[in-house]
């Protein structure tokens, strides 16, 4: 597994990963959107954050986002916290942190 999606597992545990339902009405709160690459209909979800200021990236497919996570696929993860995200896109370039 890569070590960024190594990473998004101890976010979780640390309680700075957001999913599931809830996720859509608390955009505002996060600093990163994660969209899989074969997500269903992600517009919806990439308009929502572009009008609360999160950055996205879509990158991994559900089953690497769910695989990370211990659930079969997801669809959109997000990382609240500026440390967080930063840190996430440092170990998804390969630097250390």
């Amino acid at each position: 597994m890569k070590a960024e999606l190594t990473f998004l597992g101890l976010l979780n545990r640390g309680g700075r990963i957001l999913f599931g339902p809830s996720l859509e009405h608390r955009l505002g709160k996060v600093d990163l959107l994660l969209i899989a690459t074969d997500a269903a209909h992600p517009e919806r979800m990439e308009a929502k954050a572009k009008t609360a200021n999160t950055i996205t990236r879509k990158a991994y497919t559900k089953a690497e986002l769910g695989q990370a996570l211990g659930y079969d696929e997801l669809s959109f993860v997000a990382i609240k916290g500026k440390k967080e995200a930063k840190a996430f896109f440092a170990k998804a370039k390969g630097e250390e942190i």
